[in-house]
C-alpha cells in the first residue's frame, strides 16, 4: 500500500523506482518451517475436513452484509489507556501478577466487553476472541519487514459471554487475555501448538450462524493508514468496508496523530444504541 501510494505521488513520472525501505521482498523461500509438519498442507485439510462437505478452496465473493447493521467509528485516546489500566490494576488481588497491557489488548479488551454487553443473553453462550500477530521479526532468519505475503499467526482465545459481561471486572477480563496471547507467543516462539491453533476456529466455523459470538479484529493501529498519501492529501476517514460481513471489528491509528485507536463497529442497531450508551461511561 505505502509503495502504491508513493508511486502515485510522483504522478506519471518514467520509472521512478522506489526507496529501499518500499522495495517489495518475493522470496517465499525466507520463511521455514522447522515443525517437518507441512503446516500449510496441514492447515488446509483441516479446513477441509471442517467444510461441511464442500471440498471447494474458493473464496467466496458473495457473501453480503448482514441485515439491519448500522455502523460507527469511536476513539480511545491516550488519558482513556491511562484510566483502563489503572482500573485493572486496582481491581486485581495482585497486581504483580497482571501481564504488560499494550494499548492494543486495553482496547480489544474493551471494546469486546461493550459489545458482547450490548448483545446480552445467556453468560453461558461462547464468544471467540481473535486477532493476527505479525511475525516477520519472530522468526529465524527473520523475515524483511518489507516480504509480500502473509507472515502473520492467528491467536484466538473462546471463553463465556459471562467473563466479558462482568461490570466491575470486564475490561481486565478481555484485556488480560488478549495480553497472555501476546506473551505466550513471545515467549514459546511461533511454531510451538501451530499444529492445533487453528482446529477450534475451523470447529467454530461449522456451527449454526449465531451461535457462537465472534470478534475478531481486522486491520491495526501500526498500519499508519492516516499518512498513506496517493496524492491528493492524507486521508479523512478510514473504513474497512468488509467488517459488516463477517462480525469483525477494526482498529486504526487515530486520525489526530495523538496515538489513540480508531474502533470500527458494524452492529445492529439495537445492539449498537446499547453499545453507544455504555462506551466509555465506566472507565
Amino acid at each position: 500500500m505505502k509503495s502504491w501510494a508513493y508511486l502515485c505521488r510522483l504522478g506519471n513520472k518514467k520509472n521512478p523506482g522506489l526507496p529501499l525501505e518500499l522495495i517489495p521482498y518475493f522470496d517465499r523461500e525466507i520463511i521455514k518451517d522447522p515443525t517437518g509438519l507441512d503446516l500449510d498442507i496441514l492447515y488446509l485439510n483441516q479446513r477441509l475436513m471442517c467444510s461441511n462437505g464442500n471440498k471447494s478452496l474458493k473464496v467466496p465473493t458473495n457473501k453480503r452484509a448482514t441485515p439491519n447493521v448500522v455502523r460507527a467509528t469511536v476513539t480511545l485516546s491516550q488519558e482513556d489507556f491511562k484510566k483502563m489500566r489503572e482500573k485493572v490494576l486496582s481491581k486485581s488481588p495482585d497486581s504483580s501478577k497482571i501481564p504488560p497491557l499494550s494499548d492494543f489488548a486495553l482496547t480489544l479488551g474493551y471494546v469486546a466487553s461493550c459489545i458482547v454487553k450490548a448483545r446480552g443473553g445467556a453468560g453461558d453462550r461462547s464468544v471467540c476472541l481473535g486477532f493476527t500477530a505479525d511475525c516477520r521479526h519472530r522468526l529465524d532468519p527473520p523475515v524483511p519487514e518489507t516480504y509480500f505475503g502473509n507472515c502473520n499467526v492467528i491467536l484466538a482465545d473462546i471463553s463465556e459471554a459471562r467473563g466479558y459481561m462482568d461490570f466491575e471486572n470486564g475490561i481486565a477480563f478481555g484485556a488480560v487475555k488478549v495480553s497472555n496471547m501476546v506473551k505466550g507467543l513471545k515467549e514459546k516462539g511461533v511454531f510451538v501448538g501451530a499444529k492445533d491453533r487453528l482446529t477450534p476456529l475451523f470447529k467454530i466455523a461449522k456451527k449454526p450462524p449465531g451461535s457462537v459470538q465472534k470478534l475478531i479484529v481486522a486491520g491495526s493501529p501500526r498500519f499508519d493508514l492516516y499518512k498513506t498519501d496517493f496524492g491528493w492529501g492524507r486521508p479523512w476517514k478510514v473504513v474497512l468496508v468488509s467488517i459488516d460481513k463477517n462480525e469483525a471489528i477494526s482498529m486504526a491509528e487515530s486520525r489526530d496523530g495523538n496515538r489513540g485507536i480508531e474502533v470500527g463497529l458494524a452492529l445492529k442497531k439495537p445492539e449498537m444504541e446499547r453499545f453507544l450508551s455504555m462506551f466509555l461511561k465506566d472507565v
